[in-house]
């Protein structure tokens, strides 16, 4: 059990941590380029905002809903959904850490409704097929690079760690 004394050295740690990110985030722009960095935000204007953003929200929401789909009768998809934007989130800030972005959305569900073991052992799941997925997508591009410029070096590295991949992949799923 955490001291209220230890707790409010964490939130305050925390806070500290979150000045520094923003101070940081706010050196790299100003190292790129204020004018750059605003003119390529600007650049998508309002509408191409919205797009990208709902798009983004959309994808999330699917991968949510069949991360429901392993578990139905654990809790409502809304929770899944919900586990995966923390998720998503949570690996995109998180420096140097996907990791923590699946702790996190582990949490999230078992938050709202799903015991610690489902929530683990679906997250694995999620992101053994999500791994998959990648590979599967990897090997598209490769045969559409092929296909445009069969002449380039990449085709037989990239097939190599493809096939790599898929077998360390698989050998996960067997252990």
């Amino acid at each position: 059990m955490v001291s209220g004394h230890e707790d409010t050295i964490v939130k305050r740690f925390t806070v500290l941590l979150g000045i520094a990110g923003l101070l940081l985030g706010t050196a790299l722009v100003g190292y790129f380029g204020f004018r750059e960095v605003g003119h390529a935000l600007l650049g998508v204007g309002s509408v191409g905002f919205f797009v990208i953003v709902t798009y983004h929200l959309a994808g999330m929401a699917f991968l949510g809903f069949c991360w429901y789909l392993l578990v139905r009768q654990a809790a409502s998809p809304m929770v899944f959904i919900w586990g995966r934007i923390i998720r998503d989130s949570g690996s995109e800030v998180l420096p140097l850490s996907q990791l923590g972005g699946y702790v996190m959305g582990g949490r999230a569900t078992m938050l709202l409704e799903v015991t610690g073991a489902v929530a683990v052992a679906s997250t694995i799941v999620d992101v053994t097929l999500e791994a998959l997925a990648q590979i599967g997508y990897t090997a598209i591009g490769l045969a559409i690079l092929a296909h445009l410029r069969p002449d380039t070096p990449l085709i037989g590295r990239t097939a190599i760690g493809i096939v790599i991949g898929f077998g360390a992949v698989m050998g996960f799923i067997v252990v």
